[in-house]
């Protein structure tokens, strides 16, 4: 009864933990002293982001103003996902694989799927 008692109260603290961490994030993708950059942030509809995000623009520009040039969705890149389904038919005979020996006969399918990894990003330059 204290284990439980003792893990209820660990998760529940974790649970809290989480609830009152920050997740948002913002950075800089690339940047020029004075001049502008590229900023990064997540998720993009959350004003603790955007402020983030608009204290690494001014943090750029020092004392001009941060103005937007451009901001919207960007692909970065492409994540695949395969997955194989093996089906055996219960059939007699022996058959060699690159895992050894088997009894029966096996078929396999595999799909894969691909998306757009994306990212919002903000373009600045410093005036």
């Amino acid at each position: 009864m204290y284990n439980f008692k003792f893990a209820l109260a660990f998760f529940g603290l974790l649970a809290l933990a989480s609830c009152a961490h920050d997740w948002t994030t913002a950075k800089s993708v690339s940047m020029r002293p004075g001049k502008g950059g590229v900023v990064t942030l997540s998720p993009h509809e959350d004003p603790r982001a955007r402020a983030k995000a608009d204290a690494i623009m001014q943090r750029t520009c020092g004392n001009k103003k941060a103005s937007i040039t451009e901001e919207g969705e960007v692909v970065i890149g492409v994540s695949k996902r395969s997955q194989t389904d093996v089906n055996s038919n219960g059939s007699s005979g022996i058959r060699l694989s690159n895992n050894g020996l088997g009894f029966g006969s096996h078929s396999s399918e595999t799909d894969t799927t691909e998306r757009q990894v994306t990212e919002w990003r903000i373009n600045y330059e410093c005036k």
